[in-house]
Order: C-alpha cells, then structure tokens, then sequence
C-alpha cells in the first residue's frame, strides 16, 4: 500500500480501514472522531486547510508537524479602538455582519500590518499557516470577541511531527485517508 498513489489508497478498503484505524489512534484526540475538529483543532473535512490541502501536504504536514504564530498586535493597531475596528474589518472579509465604519477605518491597517503575512486579497498563505480570511472557516471562532481576543493575545498553534510514531508507509496512507474525508 506504501507504493499506491492517492487515488490507488482511497479506492482500497483495506487502505481506508488501515488509515481510519490510524486516525481514531493518532489524530482524534484534537480532531474529532467524525475529524471536524474543536476550538484550536481544525476541522479536516473542510475543502481549505490552513497549510495547504494537497495530498503532499498533509503528507509534509504528518512528518514534520506545523508551528503556527500570531503574533499580538494589539498596540500596532491602536489599542482597544484599533483592535475592534479590525475585527470588524476582517468579519467583513468574509461577509459577516459588521460595522461598516469601523471596517472602513481599519482597512489602511489591514494593508499596513496583515497583508505580508495573509496577503493583499486576504485569502491567507500555506507556506507559513497564514489563513484565508476571506472565508467561513475560523479556528479560533468568527464572532467579533474572538477575533479581538486573537488581535490582542496572538495565537500559538502546534501540530506535532509524526515521523518518530509513524513510518512512511503509515504516514502515507493517513495522508490519503485525511485528504479523502473532505469527499464524504
């Protein structure tokens, strides 16, 4: 099984047994049984991940682990104004209700501080684990609290590298049943 490609593995009930056994053993304590993930945790039945959704990817992803930084930026911002103006502006990316002023007073910031890591369109960067804030998908919640909370504390988030608990031929057959749950 170690040999076949992707779509070989999600064509195979053995290697969907095997890597769903895998899962429930190594992946379920953060992401779920059903993989939908928890507040932190992302939910891997989603057609957008953080660091790429390539089958190479979660492959990457598996052996080496990912290290995820926010750093604060609240004083950038402007304080308590600034860091409430910009939840309104990133709401507003991806068309959740907002104050429109506010999101408007923020936008020159956006363009200042959060484009170099989530780029000018906002739709984020998988090499360094940037998300896409242009749509609903929020690890950390979308409501206007939790967006400032993460404006104002950063986040930290750490997916640890598999490569010592799992062979090649393990980690490539959890990559193909990872990447196939976004099918079901």
């Amino acid at each position: 099984l170690g040999a076949f490609s992707e779509a070989e593995l999600h064509d195979s009930s053995q290697a969907q047994q095997i890597g769903r056994r895998l899962f429930l053993n190594h992946c379920s304590t953060c992401h779920g049984i059903t993989a939908r993930g928890a507040f932190g945790f992302p939910n891997l039945t989603d057609d957008e991940t953080q660091w790429g959704d390539s089958f190479e990817a979660v492959k990457t992803t598996l052996r080496d682990g990912r290290n995820a930084v926010m750093t604060p930026w609240a004083a950038p911002l402007g304080g308590d104004v600034g860091v409430s103006e910009m939840a309104h502006y990133v709401r507003s990316l991806s068309g959740a209700s907002h104050d429109a002023a506010a999101a408007a007073n923020a936008a020159p910031k956006f363009q200042m501080f959060c484009t170099a890591c989530h780029g000018a369109d906002a739709k984020g960067n998988p090499l360094f684990g940037a998300p896409n804030l242009t749509n609903d998908i929020w690890l950390y919640g979308g409501d206007a609290a939790q967006i400032e909370f993460t404006l104002r504390h950063g986040r930290m988030g750490v997916m640890p590298s598999f490569q010592s608990i799992l062979d090649e031929h393990k980690r490539h057959i959890l990559a193909a049943y990872v990447t196939g749950l976004r099918d079901r």
